[in-house]
């Protein structure tokens, strides 16, 4: 981490009289920011101490607690340029993963666990349905650089080309209006005593495609499985069928979304992101490309997992 970065997080730490109790391994995955669990001295309560990034202007800052779902409070902010930080409330509870059998194709989590990922997700779009959030465009500034990519590991490159050209495919991920936290991933929710989700790491929330945040739920395991789990994308595609058939059973229904054919979409870009990942050899997926059988493996699993997906979505066009 940059020197300046620790020397910013010590100096805010002295000016709001606050103590170092733990810093997060959030630290080692994005350098540019710091971020740190302290004690505030004043009422003797935790806090966390975000430097280098900051939650959405104007987003949720009093905090929310609904039913399925937590916002911390924000107690102190910067939002200039070179000077961010956020002071803000310390959720209680465990990470997600940590609640986790080992992931596999069959299973992405027990139906509990989905079901609550679910629910939490479905009430921050409510919440957020009339907030001020910026929009983001992912098809032009995402999708295609991932694409640019992972296009080089796709077996059938023109099958791929020639769907992600068709006018429905793109005209639902230039639909940017529905808001998406962004990491809406088993690392990045905290479960709560009362098994609320908490959500935390609310710099980018916005808006984007629907259901942007669920592709998250499924994709960052894939990195975990056992080899043997990348020879069953027959087994797994099952799998995130009946996760999608349970969306748009428990979720209020959608103005102009097909969930189950959303779920199609976002299952491809996550396998389009997954290319990616391993073609341009981003940190997270090191444990993949460093280990040749491992990403042969990978690859193979992600071209079986894309043609179904194929199948199915030229099925609706």
């Amino acid at each position: 981490m940059p020197q300046i970065t620790i020397q910013k997080r010590n100096s805010l730490i002295k000016k709001f009289n606050l103590e170092l109790i733990e810093v997060f391994d959030t630290n080692k995955k994005e350098e540019y920011k710091d971020v740190v669990l302290v004690c505030d001295l004043k009422d003797e309560t935790k806090k966390t101490l975000r430097v280098g990034e900051h939650r959405t202007k104007g987003f949720c800052y009093r905090g929310y607690v609904g039913k399925y779902l937590v916002i911390p409070k924000i107690y102190k902010i910067e939002t200039q340029k070179g000077k961010e930080y956020e002071l803000e409330e310390y959720l209680y509870g465990k990470m997600f993963y940590e609640y986790l059998k080992g992931p596999g194709a069959k299973k992405i989590m027990s139906d509990k666990q989905m079901e609550i990922l679910i629910r939490s997700w479905g009430e921050f779009q409510k919440i957020a349905k009339n907030s001020k959030l910026p929009k983001y465009n992912v098809f032009d500034k995402k999708i295609k650089k991932h694409l640019s990519f992972a296009i080089k590991l796709v077996k059938d490159k023109k099958r791929l080309q020639s769907v992600m050209a068709l006018p429905n495919v793109q005209e639902f991920f230039k639909d940017n209006n529905y808001p998406a936290k962004w990491k809406f991933s088993v690392d990045n929710l905290i479960v709560m005593p009362d098994k609320k989700i908490g959500f935390i790491d609310l710099a980018k929330v916005g808006r984007r495609f629907w259901g942007y945040d669920l592709g998250w739920t499924f994709w960052s395991a894939w990195f975990h499985w056992n080899i043997s789990e990348y020879s069953k994308a027959k087994v797994h595609m099952k799998c995130l069928e009946k996760y999608f058939l349970m969306i748009k059973k428990i979720l209020p229904r959608e103005k102009n979304i097909d969930i189950v054919y959303a779920g199609y979409l976002i299952i491809l870009e996550r396998i389009i992101g997954g290319l990616f990942d391993i073609e341009a050899k981003t940190g997270h997926a090191q444990k993949i490309y460093n280990d040749k059988n491992k990403k042969q493996a990978f690859v193979r699993f992600l071209n079986e997992l894309l043609e179904l997906t194929l199948d199915k979505i030229e099925g609706y066009n």
